[in-house]
């Protein structure tokens, strides 16, 4: 890794090992458009705690390979082919439970779903590297160094309305 990007990664809270043991965080890319998809890919790949295992534009594809890959975290956009985003996400958290998502879209209207189920995070489009280092350290403050096993839980506050 250049040095200049990994001082802003240490600057910005981006770097943490732990007892010699880096964190790796297996992620998964999904989404509708070529283009965005690789982007996105440039930007994650930037991120030495994350390891990008796949980038799919066919969510059929996708489910064949995670209960193989079993990635700790996708980044999925709403709309792709074949499906939507929300039905892929459930579909995902049911061959694999312990993966976490990050919606990635161009609709900010549907947040309140993403998070209904449990989304680690939703990004609008178009993404830019500053939006992408608040949900990658998330994700690092989420999952556990390397030998450790358990994930933190993000608590939730439930307020009647």
């Amino acid at each position: 890794m250049h040095d200049a990007v990994h001082n802003a990664m240490v600057a910005n809270g981006i770097n943490r090992e732990v007892n010699a043991k880096r964190l790796i965080i297996k992620t998964m890319l999904i989404g509708d458009e070529q283009v965005a998809l690789e982007q996105l890919k440039c930007i994650v790949e930037q991120y030495e705690e994350l390891e990008v295992l796949k980038a799919f534009a066919d969510s059929e594809k996708v489910l064949q390979k995670i209960s193989k890959i079993k990635p700790d975290l996708v980044f999925l956009d709403i709309s792709i082919p074949g499906s939507n985003g929300f039905m892929t996400a459930e579909k995902i958290k049911n061959i694999a439970p312990s993966t976490e998502i990050v919606f990635v879209t161009a609709y900010d209207d549907y947040a309140i779903r993403a998070f209904e189920i449990n989304a680690m995070d939703y990004i609008l489009k178009p993404v830019t590297k500053s939006r992408i280092d608040k949900t990658i350290k998330r994700a690092i403050n989420f999952f556990p160094p390397a030998g450790n096993g358990k994930k933190k839980k993000i608590s939730q506050e439930k307020n009647p309305v």
